[in-house]
């Protein structure tokens, strides 16, 4: 399947008996697809504008290829009535894929919550991407969908993920990593100008910082913990190859500590 070129806007619903029910309207949803591009759009203005599931419990046949996601323009998110972290608001989110999905080169703004969201994703490649005034800029976490309402284990955290080179400025929170995530890698990412902080990793491990993901060269300010932002400025391309190395040996060297 192949979507490109389209204008995908103010798909939006809001039931009026919110908590106790309520529904959205998405602009783009994959569902256990084949082979998936969607490239070059312009998707606005929906509850949700991207959202790709793979759920096998939903009835539909598992996914056959891979699923890629690149040169969208994603903006502006409605949330309507509904609170923060109910699903509803988000850029582009990815859920509960076990790998073999690419979201790179996406200009995402304006989103009131996530603007990327991996939930119980694993192996997926966010890069490249420009991520601006949203609630959290990119957000990798759990549980998925598949984990949530159908107690599938793999869907549980976001593991194996490689977020590299992407800007995110100027939200809420840059990046954030959150408690249902391991093993990630997290590469040359700049994420400044947030107004809470700029990054946040909330797991524990042998990995950067006391987390259990690998953070390499981000630019950033402020951190939770301390110690993941070497470079409190955007990293040009012609910062001198050998303090390239040094910061890399230097971050490197906190993994065996």
């Amino acid at each position: 399947m192949s979507l490109v070129g389209s204008s995908i806007t103010a798909n939006n619903y809001t039931n009026p008996n919110y908590p106790s029910y309520y529904t959205d309207a998405t602009g783009v949803l994959i569902l256990n697809a084949g082979s998936v591009s969607v490239l070059n759009n312009v998707v606005s203005a929906n509850n949700g504008n991207i959202d790709a599931q793979e759920v096998a419990d939903y009835g539909l046949l598992a996914p056959e290829g891979p699923w890629i996601f690149e040169g969208n323009q994603i903006t502006n998110a409605a949330e309507g009535s509904i609170p923060f972290g109910d699903g509803v608001g988000d850029g582009i989110d990815i859920d509960s894929t076990p790998g073999n999905v690419t979201v790179s080169s996406n200009v995402v703004t304006g989103n009131p919550e996530f603007g990327i969201g991996l939930f119980g994703a694993s192996q997926t490649s966010v890069n490249s991407n420009q991520v601006s005034g949203n609630g959290y800029g990119i957000y990798v976490g759990g549980p998925g969908s598949a984990n949530a309402y159908y107690g599938v284990a793999s869907a549980l955290n976001s593991t194996k993920n490689s977020i590299e080179a992407n800007s995110s400025n100027r939200n809420i929170v840059g990046i954030y990593v959150d408690t249902e995530a391991s093993a990630n890698t997290l590469l040359l990412n700049t994420a400044l100008s947030n107004s809470r902080t700029d990054v946040v990793d909330s797991t524990t491990g042998r990995g950067t910082a006391g987390t259990s993901d690998t953070w390499l060269l981000t630019s950033c300010s402020t951190s939770t913990p301390n110690g993941i932002c070497p470079f409190a400025f955007h990293l040009p391309l012609t910062l001198a190859p050998v303090n390239l190395l040094q910061s890399l040996l230097n971050q490197l060297g906190t993994l065996f500590h």
